[in-house]
């Protein structure tokens, strides 16, 4: 089985959290795309790969041409497709690669998950 998707550019973990009363919680940024993923998600009606181990490819197209760590786009990416559903918990990824592409207005992500066999 195979999913791909097709995803708004995230926020990267500089901006994924805040600090509310000492305590660290998803900031409004992380909230919104975490919904904006779940709302695709739900759109597309994926068949969720539930507790199956699972590779991704990730082609990443950012907003503009400043630098970026593709390394920061992880955590919020997984995190909101673990929200979404895609798979139970990001622990099942055992394998993924990332690779940058050209500039695209607004930036985004195109993902295709996989089952491991």
């Amino acid at each position: 089985m195979m999913v791909t998707l097709t995803l708004p550019y995230p926020p990267t973990v500089n901006h994924l959290y805040a600090t509310v009363h000492g305590r660290k919680v998803l900031s409004a940024k992380g909230r919104d795309y975490h919904e904006a993923v779940w709302n695709l998600v739900n759109r597309a009606q994926v068949q969720p790969f539930g507790e199956k181990r699972v590779a991704y490819h990730v082609t990443v197209f950012p907003p503009d041409k400043r630098k970026r760590d593709l390394s920061n786009l992880v955590k919020a990416m997984e995190d909101a497709l673990t929200k979404a559903g895609i798979w139970d918990d990001d622990s099942q990824v055992d394998r993924l690669t990332f690779e940058r592409a050209h500039v695209a207005k607004g930036g985004s992500i195109f993902v295709e998950i996989q089952e491991m066999t």
